[in-house]
């Protein structure tokens, strides 16, 4: 069993410390799904400013990044309660719901507010401004944001920024599973633990865990490699080495954005069924649901027929970059998002 490399590396970029694997020059050289797809919105000439929200955090630090198509990225901070109207967007993409955000959204008379649910803010802030159209993960999610908000809720189409993830005929694994998450939960461990030491002869390859303690969870199992820290330009070529994917997110992750990645490299997915989004893109052609009871029996049966399946055909025809912008630009149209007319 290879021991995790738990090192992780940081660059200074715009005089701010960022983790190497999010620092990016422009949206050309970034990973983030949100920033490409915002992006075309200016480049297919439909808005002319466009801007995407995140929260800050120890990984992202404030500030403000303006990318070569004109978009604006921000890493929200209290600072932004001087946010002049002058700099108001035509579109906003709103990722979480932070404290921080009531003090600026109300500012935003004229802008278009788009909000997508991001992991634990599982329903925007019906106080903090009035959204145009929330996007979820799960038919589940939306009943209930539409039963609180009373405005526009669509499907969300996830993709994954196509030319990092790429099908290899080179295998080295059996399965994949990426920790997606800085705090990965103990219970998902545990079942990735007793899978590997039921299934002795099936190895697995787990990418991004680097705490110490959790790496220890695995002593016994001689078929489980890790890799640690991973960047994320990197991680598609390591999955694509691998004959399946495994994710066992629950609930509350929305929609791992790994089971995008996996099938874009490939690989058939088996999927946990307390993963809300799993029914919109695992079928026939993508992988397999299981119950947490039957994983080991679910993973066998992938493994011995995943040459039945047909998951880069699936992510290119309803999930590629551009399948997922033009369904993006559909719904906006369809809930009355104003655009330039040519």
């Amino acid at each position: 069993m290879l021991r995790a490399k738990t090192k992780q590396t940081y660059v200074n970029y715009k005089k701010q410390r960022v983790k190497d694997d999010d620092y990016y020059e422009d949206v050309s050289t970034s990973t983030d799904l949100y920033l490409v797809m915002c992006s075309r919105l200016l480049e297919l000439g439909l808005y002319d400013k466009v801007e995407v929200w995140y929260q800050c955090n120890h990984e992202h630090p404030p500030g403000i990044f303006e990318h070569s198509t004109g978009m604006k990225e921000r890493f929200f901070m209290p600072e932004y309660a001087d946010y002049g109207t002058d700099d108001e967007p035509h579109v906003l993409f709103v990722r979480g719901d932070l404290t921080g955000y009531r003090f600026v959204l109300p500012k935003m008379r004229s802008a278009y507010k788009v909000y997508y649910s991001a992991g634990n803010y599982y329903c925007p802030n019906e106080k903090w401004s009035k959204w145009n159209l929330v996007f979820v993960d799960s038919t589940e999610h939306g009943k209930e944001v539409e039963e609180r908000l009373k405005v526009p809720v669509e499907l969300f189409r996830k993709t994954c920024v196509d030319k990092y993830f790429n099908p290899s005929s080179e295998k080295d694994y059996d399965v994949c599973f990426v920790c997606n998450a800085p705090q990965w939960k103990l219970k998902r461990l545990l079942l990735l633990k007793d899978l590997a030491l039921e299934l002795p002869d099936v190895s697995f390859l787990v990418l991004g865990l680097t705490n110490p303690d959790q790496v220890e969870i695995f002593k016994k199992c001689r078929n489980v490699h890790f890799d640690g820290y991973t960047d994320r330009h990197r991680v598609g070529e390591k999955m694509a080495r691998c004959r399946v994917g495994m994710v066992l997110s629950g609930e509350m992750d929305g929609s791992p954005r790994v089971i995008q990645e996996f099938l874009a490299c490939g690989l058939p997915v088996l999927v946990s069924e307390r993963t809300t989004c799993s029914h919109h893109y695992i079928n026939s052609m993508t992988g397999v649901i299981s119950n947490d009871r039957f994983l080991s029996r679910s993973l066998k049966f992938l493994l011995e027929n995943r040459g039945h399946y047909r998951p880069r055909e699936f992510f290119e025809e309803r999930l590629s970059m551009e399948v997922a912008v033009d369904y993006f630009v559909e719904k906006l149209k369809r809930h009355e998002c104003p655009i330039n007319m040519p």
